[in-house]
């Protein structure tokens, strides 16, 4: 199989493989639409067991990051970074510099920033050779660390998931947190400060503990995290937790969390809708986030900030419900990040004799009355 035939490929502008012998760099950053913009997205490094698992990863969040992005009605298209490599073991100042050289490489058609194992610190050296970095911190324009506003992102979901699921607030509610990373460890504690029980797992036994220090969590493997018996499954780790081994051992209600590409595969989606409720009442991953705490514009820092047109826990309301709104879109059929439904959703692209570096026409006002769709 090509490239292009890969089923993540699915349309993608460009896809740049980078490697430096002296810093032990290889790296992919993949563009998958300018349309609305330059891509934006972070930089992910992870040990993958081969190049081809790297490139996967890639396109698909890259991906996500085009449909994420126009969800929040930002000027701003999708892109994604990998690196392959220990980030515990294999970071170097070098290394990241390199990157930075990558980056620049790619001439601002795609803008950076931190992801699984790359920090604002690492970024920092990348800094050094593009401006194309977003996600520093240390000056009036800085966007900082993302993680404790996606976390707010995903807590409101939860919460609003919860109210329209199961009639009740969080207090009492048990919640299964797969992974306490800098996302899943800021949820930890929102959701401990609501009343919430909370059940944790992650690879990381130091951070399983600190966060269960705190928040009084009850520890499990990541193996058997699926089993916890819970009200709410919140993934926060990597992409596909939720395959046709995992969604059988699942017994929550809400599944709503913070990871990437939550769901293996589009059947697992179609499975989810198919059980519908009350099995599941409502489905929220890191898209939807977006909508919440709107995605801070990389080029300008926080000021520029909020752009979604939607009131932090109001995107999900209409279909968090079911027989309110007119439900979420069956997978397969998703909604178009501009409205309505089409057989493959895409962001607008320009049309030839608009004006605009890559970025299209402002968007019409959408009726108050416009249900809001998800998957």
């Amino acid at each position: 199989m090509t490239l292009f035939d890969s089923p993540a490929f699915e349309g993608h502008e460009g896809v740049h493989a980078f490697s430096d012998e002296r810093t032990g760099l290889k790296t992919i950053i993949a563009v998958h639409s300018t349309a609305r913009g330059p891509a934006a997205g972070g930089c992910r490094m992870w040990p993958y067991a081969s190049a081809e698992l790297a490139l996967e990863d890639a396109l698909r969040l890259s991906r996500a990051m085009s449909y994420k992005n126009a969800m929040a009605d930002l000027e701003l298209g999708g892109g994604k970074a990998v690196i392959i490599g220990d980030s515990k073991t294999q970071k170097t100042p070098a290394l990241f510099e390199a990157f930075g050289r990558a980056v620049e490489a790619v001439g601002g058609r795609y803008w950076t920033a931190e992801d699984v194992g790359v920090s604002p610190a690492d970024l920092m050296h990348a800094r050094k050779h593009t401006r194309y970095v977003a996600g520093l911190e240390g000056h009036d324009a800085a966007s900082g660390d993302p993680s404790p506003v996606t976390a707010e992102g995903v807590f409101r979901g939860i919460q609003l998931c919860v109210r329209r699921g199961l009639n009740r607030d969080l207090d009492g509610v048990t919640v299964a947190i797969q992974g306490v990373g800098h996302v899943g460890a800021y949820l930890a504690d929102k959701l401990h400060a609501a009343g919430a029980k909370l059940v944790i797992a992650d690879v990381n036994e130091a951070a399983v503990r600190e966060v269960a220090g705190r928040t009084g969590a009850q520890v499990t493997t990541p193996a058997a995290i699926f089993d916890a018996k819970c009200d709410v499954f919140a993934p926060c780790a990597l992409g596909g937790a939720i395959n046709e081994d995992t969604l059988p051992r699942i017994s929550a209600r809400v599944i709503a969390g913070g990871a990437n590409n939550q769901l293996a595969t589009p059947e697992i989606g179609r499975e989810l809708f198919r059980q519908g409720p009350p099995l599941r009442a409502g489905l929220c991953d890191q898209r939807w986030r977006d909508h919440q705490r709107g995605r801070r514009d990389p080029r300008s820092g926080p000021r520029r900030g909020v752009r979604s047109r939607m009131g932090r826990g109001q995107a999900l309301a209409p279909d968090a419900h079911p027989g309110r709104g007119d439900g979420p879109v069956p997978p397969g059929k998703p909604a178009h990040p501009r409205g309505g439904q089409r057989d493959r959703p895409r962001p607008h692209r320009r049309r030839r004799g608009e004006a605009g570096g890559g970025l299209g026409p402002p968007t019409p006002a959408r009726p108050a009355s416009a249900p809001r769709r998800c998957v």
